[in-house]
């Protein structure tokens, strides 16, 4: 039985609430919000969105952040029983398969350090324990088949496709990167920019790799393994107890597509691909996959050569909205319908739970309706930070990964190595062994190609670029508008990890009640009280319309006080 969230506190005043979307992230709010006390109904178009997406295949990655979520939500063993917990992370060259670096990521060292262990899963198998979850709260109801075809923010209300209209309190956009709630609260349709990269996607049954000694090391030691090559680059790991291994493998997009694309409504008005990690793919040519791949150690051809049917992605790029919050107050996003993030940081799952858990805290703590728009504010201005480094962060990798062979690219191996003998000399300590990859430990660095005295001059100093310390030379182009880049293997840069896997999302709302939103509720409930005694004495004319009143986002940015929201930032 789980422990009741947010230590059992729930919303004096409660709300209707109706989310759009029965993804991850629509799943994670009904979860949450039904733990405040507010009342959720979750529509899906889906008639089985648990089939759809046992449909895609896919295996996800769930880092600390998003783990120390699930396992207060009560589903720890749900994780333990399905999920693989990966015990490195190792990054290799694409022709050889040399290990160029190496970040410890065994149970003990990431419950450590931040909280929570990391782990593998099946996209379905998390979507199916997140379900069961949240329809098991008496507060929670679920209309599947049900498509949305407009929204009027101000009411607010949903009109389904049956001509049924359902009003509520609240309207949460769940609904993805062709969200149509994103297009009500923002006004203009989503633009997703080309990356220039697609994907292949496949899961492999592990029973056909135990063949092949190589391919036998994966599944016996599970770590998370990325093969880095010019333009390309792919990544695989165990899901399912280890009986599958998922297998991601990202190349050039050479398939013909317009200029740009253009989603309204939900539906796109160029290509026939689409961006997400969720949507229905297509499939294609193993013969071609395996083409793309064909210089890659024959390791990874062996791996290639187990795959009959994978499915293919375009990959779109589109910045985190800068507005999550619909003026009126009364309609919010979550997950990707807000910030859609490519797969190069494995964090857009992570993403979405954290807002949930963030936006349950704070609704947990709703006094009176007068709050509710500051709540949301709030909610908007803190994550929208996270949301932004973490896409800088991803954009990063996938420069990274791809750097074509030369000078840039041994700058960047010897970067990384440099951080694998600080992490091989931290297991040592600590009594972790390292793997079959690494057998021989810290004197088998130099037969990849680097010695310690050229791996130390390749440090970046703090406040530096890679591109102003030197380390990938003349390609300013791509990373010199990059943030966050002092190591070039990101897994392996302490302080990232710590930002991004020792997030708390709970703790972060928490703080921020502490520090601003306690004094701000107050402030309003006195409000409304004088409004209310002007009311009742015959004197309060317009402003008797409290919070409806006040014109919207500005207005109500102006009667709470400009200097809140700018000290959210």
């Amino acid at each position: 039985m789980a422990e009741p969230l947010y230590d059992g506190r729930q919303a004096r005043h409660r709300l209707r609430v109706v989310v759009v979307g029965c993804g991850l992230a629509g799943l994670s709010a009904a979860i949450t919000l039904s733990a405040s006390g507010h009342t959720v109904t979750l529509l899906d178009a889906a008639s089985s969105p648990t089939l759809r997406e046992a449909r895609t295949g896919a295996g996800i990655q769930v880092s600390p952040n998003m783990s120390k979520i699930l396992v207060r939500w009560g589903l720890a063993g749900a994780l333990e029983k399905l999920g693989v917990q990966p015990q490195a992370a190792v990054l290799r060259r694409y022709s050889d398969g040399a290990v160029v670096g190496y970040s410890c990521w065994d149970s003990e060292t990431m419950t450590d350090r931040y909280g929570a262990g990391y782990y593998h899963l099946h996209r379905a198998d998390l979507h199916r324990i997140l379900f069961d979850r949240a329809i098991s709260s008496p507060n929670v109801s679920l209309k599947l088949g049900t498509r949305v075809t407009s929204i009027d923010p101000d009411a607010p209300s949903v009109t389904l496709s049956s001509g049924d209209v359902l009003s509520a309190d609240l309207i949460i956009g769940a609904d993805g990167v062709h969200s149509l709630v994103r297009h009500a609260v923002v006004g203009r349709p989503a633009h997703a920019q080309r990356t220039g990269d697609a994907a292949y996607r496949a899961v492999i049954p592990t029973s056909l790799m135990m063949d092949d000694p190589q391919l036998r090391e994966l599944v016996e030691r599970p770590e998370m393994t990325t093969w880095m090559g010019p333009g390309r680059h792919i990544m695989g790991y165990c899901v399912r107890a280890r009986q599958e291994y998922n297998v991601v493998m990202l190349h050039p997009d050479s398939s013909p597509i317009p200029v740009s694309t253009v989603y309204v409504n939900g539906s796109g008005t160029g290509g026939n691909m689409p961006e997400d990690w969720t949507s229905d793919s297509h499939a294609c040519s193993a013969e071609q996959m395996r083409a793309d791949f064909a210089d890659f150690e024959p390791r990874v051809r062996a791996l290639l050569a187990r795959i009959d049917r994978p499915l293919k992605w375009r990959l779109r790029e589109r910045p985190p909205n800068e507005r999550w919050v619909h003026p009126s107050g009364k309609v919010v996003l979550i997950g990707d319908a807000c910030h859609p993030m490519l797969p190069y940081r494995a964090q857009g799952a992570a993403l979405s739970l954290e807002d949930a858990a963030f936006l349950g805290s704070l609704l947990s703590r709703l006094q009176s309706p007068s709050a509710l728009p500051a709540l949301l504010t709030a909610y908007e201005s803190l994550r929208t930070q996270r949301a932004t480094t973490t896409f800088e962060s991803a954009s990063l990798n996938r420069f990274t990964f791809h750097l074509p062979d030369g000078p840039a690219q041994e700058a960047r191996d010897r970067s990384m190595r440099r951080a694998m003998r600080t992490e091989l000399r931290a297991a040592r300590a600590r009594g972790i062994g390292v793997g079959l990859a690494l057998e021989g430990g810290m004197g088998s660095i130099g037969s990849f190609g680097t010695t310690s005295s050229e791996a130390d001059s390749c440090s970046i100093r703090s406040g530096e670029t890679p591109n102003s310390a030197g380390i990938y030379g003349s390609l300013d182009d791509g990373i010199k508008k990059r943030k966050n880049a002092d190591n070039a293997n990101q897994w392996a840069d302490a302080a990232k990890n710590d930002a991004q896997y020792g997030y708390d999302a709970e703790a972060e709302a928490d703080a921020w009640w502490g520090r601003e939103g306690a004094e701000l509720v107050e402030r309003l409930e006195r409000e409304e009280e004088e409004l209310a005694k002007l009311n009742a004495g015959g004197g309060g004319g317009g402003a008797a319309r409290g919070v409806e009143g006040r014109g919207g986002e500005k207005g109500w940015k102006k009667t709470f006080g400009s200097s809140f929201f700018k000290r959210t930032k």
